[in-house]
């Protein structure tokens, strides 16, 4: 993913904030979510190799130098670390699960406790 953010370094000067935002939203951070539930107890050595990713996003998008703060970057462009946008999917799958009109066979799995 460091590749994808290099050449989108490149072409930053051409374009716009909300365009380069929305470069690497659908080229970065579709990436980090992919499959992200899957993610979940993980051990934060590895979590952390995600996290040095995105927060490479947010300096990406933001033309912050690698010593500014990331907790600010974050609340600036709305994004959640990673840890927290894995159980943001989570809760949100659970939530969908229980409250919309699903098949039974999924309502009796996720009746489970497999988190």
């Amino acid at each position: 993913m460091y590749y994808v953010l290099r050449r989108i370094s490149q072409i930053r000067p051409s374009f716009t904030f909300q365009h380069i935002e929305d470069i690497v939203s659908a080229l970065v951070l579709s990436r980090l979510d992919y499959c992200n539930s899957l993610l979940a107890g993980l051990p934060n050595n590895k979590i952390n190799k995600l996290q040095r990713v995105h927060n490479c996003a947010a300096r990406l998008v933001l033309g912050k130098s690698n010593y500014d703060d990331t907790k600010n970057m974050f609340r600036t462009l709305h994004w959640l670390p990673v840890r927290a946008r894995i159980e943001y999917k989570i809760a949100l799958v659970c939530f969908v699960v229980f409250e919309s009109s699903v098949p039974l066979y999924i309502q009796h799995y996720s009746n489970r406790t497999y988190l």
